[in-house]
């Protein structure tokens, strides 16, 4: 069975609805939080997931919203949350209530742990990992985390930890809009990529009334 791994989608509609044009074969989709922030499609990239039935955990921008709370590491994200506070809409703002912060899943015999950040905390990215903590700790086969918006692959002794990256906001020195698919037979991981036009997100944002540091931001990526 193919699984379908996906996370920091940040309102990209574009980049997830190419995804799950291309990859029409995956029936079953993990998202490892953070729908929400950065770029403007946010109702219409929670009406996708919705509609695909996609398998969700929040994320830290996900929970600033829901609370409304600020995000300390980038002021720029708080303001954007705060202008996705006031069009989101009543049906999705409910499917966030019903998301859980992390998620046990057993597919084909196969048990993930689904959590957005991993060896660090909500607050700040971690981009090291205990490997030898983690597996003790964790009786899983497949440890599915994101919010570095990093890719990363490890087959350990025990546990395979699998980063898809971020396919809303990449950061990669590649730039590409990530995700991942796992095998659960081969328990073979691969890493692939859509390419959205930036032009496109930079017209949302300007015609959504965005602050200019995130439209400099995206024509870094």
């Amino acid at each position: 069975m193919k699984i379908g791994i996906v996370s920091d989608i940040h309102g990209n509609y574009l980049a997830l609805n190419e995804m799950l044009e291309k990859e029409y074969s995956v029936k079953t989709w993990m998202c490892l939080g953070d729908i929400v922030g950065l770029l403007p499609k946010v109702n219409e990239t929670i009406e996708l997931i919705r509609k695909k039935k996609l398998l969700v955990i929040l994320g830290d921008h996900d929970i600033a919203l829901l609370n409304g709370s600020i995000l300390p590491q980038s002021s720029t994200a708080t303001k954007i949350l705060n202008i996705q506070n006031q069009i989101i809409t009543s049906q999705n703002r409910a499917y966030l209530y019903t998301l859980p912060e992390s998620k046990h899943i057993t597919f084909d015999s196969t048990t993930f742990y689904l959590t957005h950040s991993l060896g660090g905390t909500l607050e700040k990215r971690s981009y090291s990992l205990d490997i030898k903590e983690i597996e003790k700790k964790n009786t899983v086969d497949v440890i599915l985390y994101g919010h570095t918006h990093l890719p990363l692959l490890w087959y350990g002794t025990k546990i395979i930890i699998i980063n898809p990256g971020s396919l809303g906001f990449p950061i990669t020195k590649m730039k590409k809009n990530t995700y991942a698919i796992y095998d659960t037979v081969s328990h073979h991981t691969e890493f692939r990529y859509v390419t959205v036009n930036k032009r496109d997100i930079v017209r949302e944002c300007l015609n959504s009334g965005y602050p200019e540091s995130i439209i400099n931001l995206i024509n870094t990526i």
